[in-house]
């Protein structure tokens, strides 16, 4: 797969209130994306299908002196509070994935806001037990400096790099709950889906630096869709269960 000449598009999801039994069409806003989700995904890939690939073994050579030292992993960032809250987030550039749960009786909003207080999107619109995972900063103008978390109720959230997602190897099935972010592993075909809830959403990002709009549904639903054969993430935005069968190319 090729990891150059990225021009990348991203289309942003506005979602309606969980539990209001509508979906409506997700506004589009055409901007560059973040290529670091790319490059993740594929140097993912790559490592793990270089591992598995025979090679012949080299002569010994003298081991150069390093020159340079690597940048250190990324490591999470854990935070926990009960009810409304303002979070000081002292993040690492580039893409993520944030992941939140909560317990509770009623609507769990959570927004995000650069260093100037420019709100960036909403990150999170759950209800009642949520569980979920969202991509965030995926936009090169993003980096996220707050989060606003509107709610009563225990929540957790956690920002991890974007490798710490889900792997997964067409064919799979997978079931899930709320929202989540699959990386590909390989080419992908179909995708048959069921869901039992409201508002279903799933998004398509190809090596190519496109976003798909694959499925905007209302559950409970049963359909299908097509893949690009070169998808490398899958960003599902749901309320309830659902489950997902995805055959290869």
């Amino acid at each position: 797969m090729k990891t150059n000449l990225w021009l990348l598009f991203l289309m942003l999801v506005s979602l309606t209130a969980c539990g209001s039994g509508n979906a409506t069409t997700p506004t589009i806003d055409v901007s560059a994306l973040q290529t670091l989700a790319y490059e993740t995904a594929l140097a993912s890939y790559n490592q793990t299908a270089t591992a598995n690939a025979p090679t012949n073994t080299p002569q010994p050579t003298k081991t150069p002196i390093p020159t340079s030292t690597n940048t250190p992993e990324p490591e999470p960032l854990v935070f926990t509070g009960n009810g409304n809250a303002v979070i000081e987030v002292n993040k690492w550039k580039g893409v993520a994935i944030a992941s939140a749960s909560y317990t509770g009786n009623d609507n769990f909003i959570v927004r995000n806001y650069d260093s100037n207080n420019n709100e960036l999107g909403l990150v999170f619109n759950g209800l009642y037990d949520y569980k979920g995972t969202r991509l965030l900063d995926v936009r090169d103008s993003e980096n996220t400096a707050r989060l606003q978390v509107n709610t009563t109720g225990e929540w957790r959230i956690e920002i991890k790099p974007l490798k710490m997602a889900t792997f997964v190897q067409p064919p799979f099935s997978y079931q899930g709950r709320d929202d989540d972010v699959l990386i590909i592993r390989s080419s992908p075909d179909l995708i048959n889906y069921q869901a039992s809830d409201s508002n279903f959403i799933i998004y398509a990002y190809t090596d190519r630096g496109t976003v798909d709009l694959v499925v905007n549904d209302i559950g409970p639903v049963t359909g299908s869709g097509i893949l690009p054969s070169d998808t490398i993430i899958l960003e599902i935005n749901g309320d309830g269960s659902w489950s997902i069968d995805v055959t290869a190319k």
